[in-house]
């Protein structure tokens, strides 16, 4: 199923929203490993903020390219359609 122009402008807008929350993590992150005194904890939050980071960094940047024409699926996303089942029959054949 093709990107409609709407759903393209969406995913960039949700794309950009989750890279805001990623980036407010990762500085989360960073606060707690510069508080902490444990060396593992530390280690553990930088670790994690750089994560966060590095997916908020990607998000901006396919949001940007979705924006500029990119076709989203040629960035790894899948148009998500509705399934439709048929429901169950209920006769019985003799």
């Amino acid at each position: 199923m093709p990107w409609t122009r709407q759903a393209r402008t969406r995913l960039a807008a949700e794309l950009d929203a989750a890279a805001a929350t990623q980036t407010q993590a990762a500085t989360e992150g960073r606060q707690a490993a510069a508080t902490t005194t444990d060396p593992l904890t530390r280690a553990q939050a930088t670790a994690a903020a750089q994560l966060l980071t590095d997916q908020a960094d990607q998000a901006t940047a396919d949001a940007t390219a979705i924006r500029e024409g990119t076709d989203p699926a040629d960035l790894g996303y899948a148009a998500l359609r509705p399934h439709y089942h048929p429901a169950p029959s209920t006769s019985r054949s003799s």
